[in-house]
């Protein structure tokens, strides 16, 4: 299990992709974003960083559809 100093960075950067994808990014991409941002952590402590992105930054993170990530300042009011 990551510790919490590690979780937040590997949800840091997870804002960090989301930024720089005005169409926003779907679980997989995130997943391989992670991936190749982190090769020492294991991939099994990425899915719960991921999934709870948007309940963890309600105010930054949009999740308007299933597996569907995208950084609020994108999206369509």
């Amino acid at each position: 299990m990551a510790s919490n100093s590690q979780s937040e960075r590997f949800r840091q950067k997870c804002l960090q992709l989301l930024a720089q994808a005005p169409k926003g990014l779907r679980y997989s991409e995130l997943m391989r974003g992670l991936e190749a941002a982190f090769p020492e952590a294991k991939p099994q402590t990425f899915p719960s960083i991921i999934v709870g992105l948007n309940s963890k930054f309600p105010e930054l993170i949009a999740k308007p559809a299933k597996g569907l990530f995208i950084d609020k300042r994108f999206q369509a009011e």
